[in-house]
């Protein structure tokens, strides 16, 4: 008996749950992209040219290759009282998002106007190549990057008042602010060649490069040229044209359409791009005044709610998993708790234990079937604590061996039956095998 029932609970030692319940969003942009070699860029995003999650084809071999969204999408998270929209990801597999406005008091978010805007700014302090760029330095100074433009101001200022309390959920990304120059080019920078359909080629073909080390703004020197106070920017005029947007035409159909707002790409010597009103990418004037949507890069982001839409956005929450518990123990074994964040306090219990066996002790097991040693708290008779680890866990108890003296009747029973059937089926071999001698 004993043997059976330890071979029993054996058999459920390695059974686990592998899907917690949270949804990695990475994993699920990984899964539904689809090659975007077939789209053609100097078109418009449509149902026919680019509608849904593509992975970036130059990236397709990289560790981490770059998944975007494309089309009129839903694409909506909800993150710490804001929405925001995922825009793509990153070289190192986090989450680019752009600011969609506050959460509203149903958990939906604004489709579109003034309420999208964290704030309303200049891309620069005046119509001048010296104001080019996310931070820029005056004719009689030495150096790079020496003053916040207007745009970096309102960004910065906007993050510190409503980020702080998350960095260590942000990624510190790139944000590039490409001021690199076609060979021979003194008015235009090289934005207007890829994206522009009269420009350069004739053909639009962004790029996620950043060129120069002095135009990638990190907060790491080892990144990029570490001159930003925190991890926020402003998206790019080749992830504008990602998403679906192209020069000078209207598109509605594209998530980037909800309201005008600055890219942090210049155009030119006086000019920076955006998307205007009507859906179309955009020069306007660096003193021009219109919105700015900042962009965080989430390290990770799972969501165990939601549907991506303005009415029900992802609900983006600290991912949790499974505890399960061996159900063919002979003991009462329950958690407080099936589910759980790295960090909670899970509570179990251990109650009564089947006559004939004693409690031994507890064994927890990762989603793998590989044991965990995770320091078990007794609070009471019964009853423990342990803190959750960052895996699935799997509860099994080890009972003690058979004390006889504890049999109940229905025990006592059975071992008989079978003790007696071993004896008869031994009497009778042994009268077989003396009929066979006579």
């Amino acid at each position: 008996m004993k043997k059976y029932a330890l071979l029993i609970i054996g058999i459920f030692l390695s059974i686990s749950v592998v899907n917690a319940k949270t949804t990695d969003l990475y994993e699920m942009m990984k899964s539904n992209a689809v090659s975007d070699e077939q789209i053609n860029f100097n078109q418009q995003s449509s149902d026919t040219n680019g509608k849904g999650i593509y992975v970036f084809s130059s990236t397709k071999n990289d560790t981490h290759p770059i998944y975007y969204y494309r089309g009129n999408v839903n694409n909506n998270i909800a993150y710490k009282g804001f929405c925001w929209q995922v825009v793509r990801t990153t070289e190192n597999g986090g989450i680019k998002v752009i600011y969609r406005g506050k959460l509203k008091a149903d958990g939906s978010c604004y489709a579109g106007g003034e309420d999208v805007w964290a704030a309303q700014a200049k891309y620069g302090d005046a119509n001048s190549a010296y104001a080019v760029g996310y931070m820029y330095t005056l004719p009689e100074e030495t150096g790079e990057n020496l003053h916040d433009s207007p745009l970096k101001a309102a960004t910065d200022a906007w993050f510190e008042a409503n980020m702080l309390d998350y960095l260590d959920e942000i990624e510190d990304a790139v944000y590039c602010n490409d001021r690199s120059r076609v060979e021979g080019e003194t008015d235009y920078y090289s934005s207007n060649n890829r994206l522009n359909p009269m420009g350069g080629n004739n053909v639009v073909k962004p790029s996620l490069e950043c060129t120069n080390k002095a135009d990638r703004f990190t907060v790491s020197s080892s990144l990029g040229n570490g001159k930003l106070k925190y991890p926020v920017g402003n998206i790019t005029a080749d992830e504008v044209v990602l998403a679906g947007a192209i020069y000078e035409t209207q598109n509605s159909d594209s998530y980037i359409f909800v309201n005008k707002f600055w890219t942090m790409t210049p155009h030119s010597t006086t000019k920076a791009l955006y998307p205007n009103s009507l859906g179309a990418l955009n020069r306007n004037n660096f003193n021009y005044s219109t919105g700015v949507r900042p962009v965080i890069t989430l390290k990770a982001a799972h969501f165990n709610t939601g549907d991506g839409s303005v009415a029900t956005p992802y609900n983006i929450t600290d991912k949790t998993y499974d505890i399960t518990t061996n159900p063919q123990v002979l003991a009462a074994l329950n958690t407080n708790v099936k589910e759980a964040r790295p960090g909670d306090t899970v509570t179990l219990s251990v109650k009564n234990v089947s006559k004939g066996y004693g409690f031994g002790s507890i064994v927890l097991y990762d989603g793998e079937g590989n044991k965990i040693a995770l320091e078990l708290n007794e609070v009471s008779e019964g009853v423990y604590e342990f803190t959750m680890p960052e895996s699935d866990v799997y509860v099994d108890v080890i009972l003690t061996t058979v004390n006889p003296e504890t049999y109940d009747n229905t025990s006592i029973i059975v071992i008989i039956l079978i003790v007696s059937t071993i004896f008869l089926a031994v009497l009778y071999t042994l009268k077989k095998g003396v009929g066979k001698f006579e």
